[in-house]
């Protein structure tokens, strides 16, 4: 799955979303974080950032978990023993409970597409996507058909139970002929029979 952010237009320019409130220094933390060659060059990134006093955003935590899955899926374990991983982990459900706005639609599929890839079973994260994903500030319609079919597939990789997800994303499938073929490639896309 791509880490690419979606370009969304604003009033009269261009930004992207879940970047808008970001400082440069948390912008470059985010660029520098997507060049890390391993996933302990990532928790390195992030423990030199705060100790330069730059708090990561977001997008620095959403970030992280996709190229820490992308580069230490190999060797969960290991990454799970970490205490600096375990904090981040703590430290994104904490944010996704206090401020879950601040989450824009790829930070929510690349948190728990990463969660998913390391095996990672905390339900309290993949409760609050849900809950953010599914809350009515949200459209599914505003995902693009890999954020959802990336999320669609964390939550059965992990075989949580969301049924309400799998729902509103199984009928936003049938207006997204795209993210159904997604969803029909992964097998997570339920046909109706018409009689």
């Amino acid at each position: 799955m791509n880490v690419g952010y979606r370009e969304e237009g604003g009033n009269g320019g261009e930004h992207m979303r879940g970047y808008q409130n970001d400082t440069s220094a948390q912008l470059a933390l985010n660029q520098a974080i997507t060049k890390c060659a391993s996933c302990f060059d990532v928790l390195h990134l992030l423990d030199e950032a705060r100790q330069a006093d730059v708090r990561p955003s977001t997008a620095n935590m959403a970030t992280a978990m996709h190229r820490i899955a992308s580069t230490g899926a190999s060797q969960p374990d290991m990454v799970m023993k970490d205490q600096r991983f375990r904090q981040l982990v703590l430290n994104v459900e904490d944010r996704l409970e206090k401020t879950p706005r601040d989450f824009g639609e790829q930070h929510l599929a690349n948190v728990v597409w990463g969660a998913a890839k390391l095996r990672l079973q905390r339900k309290p994260l993949f409760t609050l996507v849900q809950k953010e994903v599914l809350s009515e500030r949200r459209r599914l319609s505003e995902f693009s058909p890999q954020q959802l079919a990336a999320i669609a597939w964390s939550y059965a990789m992990m075989g949580f139970e969301a049924p309400m997800l799998f729902e509103a994303v199984q009928e936003e499938a049938v207006r997204q002929p795209v993210l159904a073929r997604m969803l029909e490639q992964a097998g997570l896309l339920r046909r109706t029979d018409p009689h």
